[in-house]
């Protein structure tokens, strides 16, 4: 007999969660600088081939800011 769901039985992935320490960090860069939403949506977008933050994975968030601490210098 086949299940509701056929045959294969897959698990789906977890979501990648954001690391909130991390987050944390961006955003307190981010007041530092006195940057709009617009203008880190567009910091991010351009060094992250049009990507918004949801779509960075972990090392892109990590990379993010160590982009954001090189611009505060």
């Amino acid at each position: 007999d086949r299940g509701v769901w056929g045959d294969d039985v897959q698990i789906p992935q977890a979501a990648e969660f954001p690391d909130p320490v991390l987050q944390a960090q961006v955003q307190h860069k981010v007041r530092k600088l006195g940057w709009s939403y617009e203008m880190i949506c567009q910091f991010i977008a351009d060094r992250f081939d049009g990507k918004r933050w949801l779509d960075l994975n972990a090392e892109e968030r990590l990379l993010l800011l160590y982009y954001l601490q090189v611009v505060a210098l």
